[in-house]
């Protein structure tokens, strides 16, 4: 279960009176982070994006890193469970910084210092020694 430096968390609340009725955490035993979290219109879906560090948990996804922090995005449903993650996989520190979407579609943008970086089967080789920006779509996220 997430536990460490730093963990990243979503809760579901009643609208009505403001008490939270679900949650989930995310991560593990590195810094893992949710940078942005985006509300899904209509469907009570929320995505998130952000980075994590060592191994980190997702529900009943478990993701490794394979640098210093790789990129993710994630869906939850409109009870707080993951029914969806992916991450960017390089050797350096790479971040999900912002989350967007309509319907079943998930965008996100962020960063990559890996060289080179692979995020869902596209390598990118990156600049040289700077950080460079990545924007991503997604078209599986819907439960």
């Amino acid at each position: 279960p997430p536990a460490g430096g730093k963990d990243g968390f979503v809760v579901v609340f009643d609208a009505a009176t403001g008490a939270p009725v679900a949650g989930n955490l995310v991560g593990g035993p590195g810094t893992d982070r949710i940078y942005d979290l985006a509300l899904v219109p209509d469907t009570g879906r929320v995505w998130a994006a952000g980075s994590f560090g060592d191994t980190a948990e997702f529900g009943g996804f478990v993701l490794t890193a394979t640098g210093g922090r790789d990129a993710f995005a994630a869906a939850f449903d409109a009870e707080a469970n993951v029914t969806f993650v992916f991450a960017g996989e390089g050797d350096a520190a790479d971040e999900a910084t912002a989350v967007a979407g309509a319907g079943a579609a998930l965008y996100t943008a962020g960063t990559f210092e890996s060289k080179p970086w692979t995020l869902a089967g596209t390598t990118l080789p990156g600049s040289g020694d700077n950080a460079d920006a990545f924007i991503a779509k997604a078209t599986t996220v819907a439960p």
